[in-house]
């Protein structure tokens, strides 16, 4: 039966020493949640003292990082959420996303860095296609751009709208 936590001190601490152990062991959060059925977000603020993990993680992700027994049974612990120490909204829409922020903000931070650099990857990639169609002498650009003509022409000449030729 899972027991919730009145203090964040203790999810706190167990953040601390979860993220020394994945740095010395040069873990991503990647490698700490395969295998374990839950998704990324999931684990990674769990892990970071936002989510109760179910028994058979707790432990597998302790293994992984080298914690002892009383880590395990503080994962599955509920904690007292929250990353921000004060300043709580008092709208209520506004007070949602504090809410979704105050949970998944460190969580959101990390996958942030790997979207950056997942789309500085992928710009990387499209700038040496480009520079590699260049290289060839711009052959396939000419190449659709003679397609594109052909098929206007075509469309002018006929009359008929692109895709439908009139014969004479």
């Amino acid at each position: 039966m899972p027991h919730s936590n009145v203090f964040s001190a203790p999810r706190l601490a167990l953040s601390e020493r979860i993220l020394a152990a994945k740095a010395a062991k040069n873990l991503s959060w990647e490698a700490l949640a395969a295998g374990t059925g839950l998704s990324l977000v999931y684990v990674t603020a769990a892990l970071l003292g936002q989510h109760p993990l179910p028994q058979p993680v707790a432990e597998i992700v302790a293994e992984r990082l080298g914690l002892d027994a009383e880590a395990v049974l503080l994962l599955q612990q509920i904690p007292l959420r929250g990353s921000f120490a004060d300043g709580i909204p008092s709208d209520p829409t506004i007070y949602r996303f504090y809410e979704m922020i105050q949970v998944y903000g460190t969580t959101f931070e990390g996958a942030g860095a790997r979207a950056v650099r997942r789309r500085h990857h992928q710009r990387d990639q499209l700038q040496a296609r480009h520079q590699e169609g260049r290289r060839s002498g711009g052959r396939l650009a000419r190449r659709h751009h003679a397609r594109r003509q052909v098929s206007a022409d075509q469309t002018v000449l006929s009359g008929a709208p692109p895709g439908r030729r009139r014969d004479g």
